[in-house]
């Protein structure tokens, strides 16, 4: 395979230090397993650039994370067909292949080792190599993660120059400890002037660097580019593949509220313990922009919810959209939380009728969006919703933003063109947390658990003065309050 010039200059690269800031679909993670890869079995670029040669530092041990452990075994595994290519092509010694191949390690014969490791800064320790880490932007504690890996990087005894570290995300809020490593902060005093900085997005590869293919004329690129425009919609080409950052300061769901929230798939509960698994689905027909999206959410013993990474689709007919869900409901996850405005409405009432009692149509308003998405967010503050580091997920949740209308009332809009993704993901674990918290009435109606017993709480919390409170914090999460006297709460279910 053929290499951008950006991906030349990655692998090439001799800093100690080096960061990517990289578009998707740009082949980050291909160059950045080559170099790990080239480093393990000793190879580096000569200077002039015309081939491989021995790397007088000989074979470095390589450690690899990304924002999940199983994104890190993908890396890993990467890295492990690199190697192998290089002992397909013969270039390599018999004692530099490659054995003991697991999903979380290999070593070479020599004995040099490949490890993917957990995003963990406690579990991010080894003997000492090199530390390759993609998706740094959504690090559960990048400053902690970094610093342990420099610990792994550092110079020893045996070698005082030390090992390498490099560092590769796409782009993600504007505000964090990543991007002063990716970019620096433009002043003179930058902490992290020593690190050797790649720069890359979809629109300069395509049309600088001859990416996805050399020799594309100017109307071929723009094409190119503007098919991928149509296929993605604005919000998510701006940020994924523009490398724009977006402003925590006007996020609904704060990133350090999401940093907090995250688990490590070990956290997860078995299924087979939980109480329940639920799902919401937020349905999309455009092939432009808009997204199904399959958002489950298993409820463990102690009330605590954990979202699954959420399934996507884009532009997929109805009746297979149907089927997916079906297949949910028919795996026991139930109920299910479907939006039933506009064209998601003929796919809710066939699935009613084929599974009675397990599908839960609802139609967004804008009361409505208000008590879901204020409700999402006290779960998350609460600590009792946790959620994933699922990339996408987190990219629609921080996007979510709170304006005021006309009226006095608000409105919850994603970050977006009119043709974006709209947060469809976040949509979709709203509704999800929404029916995990949901109950029935004797007569069918759907109500937020505990509606009496929260208003009570909330009550002797607030004062008698304000028994009124019918908030979504006491509608939706009694377990968080206390008990209390009987109000006369009058909210839309009392």
């Amino acid at each position: 395979m053929s290499l951008a010039v950006y991906q030349q200059r990655l692998v090439a690269s001799r800093a100690q230090f080096l960061a990517f800031l990289s578009g998707r679909r740009l082949g980050k993670s291909y160059a950045l397993t080559l170099a790990a890869a080239m480093r393990m079995v000793g190879l580096r670029v000569r200077a002039d650039g015309g081939g491989l040669e021995r790397d007088p530092d000989g074979c470095s041990a390589q450690y690899l994370t990304s924002h999940s452990e199983l994104a890190a075994q993908g890396l890993l595994a990467q890295v492990h067909e690199h190697v192998e290519r290089f002992v397909a092509s013969g270039i390599l010694a018999a004692d530099l292949h490659p054995e003991a191949v697991t999903a979380s390690s290999f070593r070479l014969r020599n004995g040099c080792e490949a490890r993917a490791l957990s995003d963990n800064p406690r579990t991010a320790r080894g003997q000492g190599g090199d530390w390759t880490a993609d998706e740094i932007c959504f690090s559960r504690d990048f400053p902690a993660l970094f610093a342990s890996a420099s610990l792994i990087a550092g110079p020893t005894l045996a070698r005082p120059q030390g090992f390498r570290i490099r560092m590769a995300s796409s782009a993600f809020v504007d505000n964090s400890f990543a991007r002063l490593v990716l970019e620096g902060d433009g002043s003179p005093l930058d902490r992290f002037a020593h690190v050797d900085r790649i720069a890359v997005n979809v629109e300069d590869a395509v049309r600088l660097h001859g990416f996805p293919r050399a020799g594309m004329s100017a109307v071929e690129q723009d094409a190119y580019l503007g098919k991928m425009r149509a296929e993605l919609g604005v919000d998510v080409y701006e940020t994924e593949l523009m490398n724009r950052w977006i402003s925590a300061s006007s996020c609904f769901f704060s990133p350090d509220l999401l940093e907090r929230c995250r688990y490590a798939p070990s956290e997860h509960p078995d299924v087979s313990t939980a109480v329940r698994v639920v799902a919401g689905v937020d349905i999309a027909r455009s092939a432009r922009g808009n997204l199904t999206v399959l958002q489950r959410v298993t409820v463990a013993r102690d009330g605590v919810m954990y979202a699954g990474i959420p399934d996507t689709m884009r532009g997929v007919e109805f009746d297979l959209q149907a089927k997916s869900i079906g297949e949910l409901v028919e795996a026991g996850v139930a109920p299910i939380a479907c939006d039933n405005g506009g064209v998601g409405m003929p796919v809710v009432e066939g699935l009613q009728k084929k599974y009675p009692g397990k599908i839960r149509p609802i139609t967004f308003t804008a009361q409505l969006k208000q008590t879901m998405m204020e409700a999402l967010r006290f779960a998350l503050e609460t600590g009792k919703l946790r959620l994933p580091s699922d990339p996408g997920l987190l990219r629609d949740l921080v996007s979510i933003r709170k304006t005021a209308r006309a009226g006095g009332t608000f409105g919850f809009d994603s970050a977006t063109g009119s043709d974006g993704s709209h947060g469809d993901r976040a949509w979709s674990l709203a509704l999800a947390v929404s029916i995990a918290n949901a109950g029935s009435d004797s007569d069918g109606r759907v109500y937020s658990a505990g509606r009496r017993e929260a208003a009570d709480a909330a009550a002797a919390y607030l004062g008698d003065e304000r028994s009124n409170y019918n908030g979504p914090a006491a509608t939706h999460f009694p377990e968080m309050f206390g008990r209390g006297p009987k109000s006369r709460y009058r909210g839309p279910f009392g």
